[in-house]
């Protein structure tokens, strides 16, 4: 049976590309997004939105990772924000995550359809939950960080004093 894995897989689509319940998708919400937008640091110290688009890319390497039961996969809480990794040219960077956020949303579709809903009850390498779990928790954290971009948005956009 795959009714499960169909189910998450909808999810996913509708949190990247569809018409999700919380508002709009990642891919409404970056299109939005120009490359000045993107690497302007808000109040405070909080990340740009370029490493906000980073650290999504690295957790959804670490869904996939995991799914695919790669022992071999290193990610850092720092290392995942460096928008860096993807590419050093701030002139090419923005459109460069973007690139690949579709390529990892596409190779996320790609193994979930390899899958069926006994592999879901499966315990994760290393960790202590199974792959549902998982899965599940990649589309609340893509939603999560979604609402910061959204907000810093605003920030940039909509109040000139709240950026450097």
């Amino acid at each position: 049976m795959r009714d499960k894995v169909e189910l998450l897989t909808k999810k996913i689509e509708k949190v990247y590309s569809g018409n999700p319940w919380h508002g709009n998708s990642i891919k409404s919400v970056l299109r939005d997004i120009d490359p000045k937008t993107a690497f302007t640091m808000a109040a405070g110290n909080v990340h740009t939105i370029a490493e906000l688009v980073a650290h999504i890319i690295a957790w959804r390497e670490f869904v996939i990772s995991k799914i695919k039961d790669d022992r071999n996969f290193k990610i850092t809480q720092k290392l995942s924000f460096d928008w860096e990794r993807i590419d050093r040219n701030e002139k090419t960077a923005w459109k460069s995550l973007l690139n690949a956020l579709e390529k990892n949303q596409n190779e996320i579709l790609t193994t979930l359809k390899k899958l069926d809903d006994d592999f879901l009850k499966l315990p994760v390498s290393r960790r202590r939950y199974n792959n549902e779990f998982l899965i599940e928790g990649g589309i609340q954290h893509d939603i999560y960080h979604l609402g910061q971009i959204s907000l810093l948005m605003k920030m940039i956009k909509g109040n000139k004093k709240f950026y450097k």
